[in-house]
């Protein structure tokens, strides 16, 4: 199987309980730890995947194989990736991720537990 020809960055709060928001995120970003260090407590991710349906088309090959993903502390990461010391805090794979058709979203993909509930990338 094939690695899908697509890069995802995720950008989410961690929590591990946060009071509902006025937009209705799940997450109080006011009292999201700034670092990790700082955390403490521990949260879930839930990864659904998908990706723009207009891309399809114009792709050499279709959005169809494994996803791999990595997460990392949010003050390890800058735009242009992790740091070169970033220690990931969980590896993620996916596999048989099928994006043709609509582009998904796919159901929930996999959820990572026990993640400091703070800024991950």
């Amino acid at each position: 199987m094939k690695t899908l020809p697509f890069f995802v960055l995720f950008l989410c709060a961690c929590t591990g309980g946060a009071a509902e928001t006025e937009t209705g995120s799940g997450v109080d970003t006011d009292t999201v730890p700034t670092t990790c260090a700082d955390a403490t407590v521990t949260g879930s991710l839930a990864l659904s995947l998908a990706m723009e349906a207009d891309y399809i088309p114009s792709m050499d090959e279709p959005p169809v194989g494994t996803f791999r993903a990595a997460v990392f502390r949010g003050e390890d990461v800058t735009a242009i990736g992790p740091n070169e010391d970033a220690v990931s805090l969980h590896e993620i794979e996916v596999a048989n991720v099928d994006l043709t058709g609509d582009g998904g979203p796919v159901d929930l993909a996999t959820t990572v537990a026990d993640l400091p509930a703070c800024r991950v990338v």
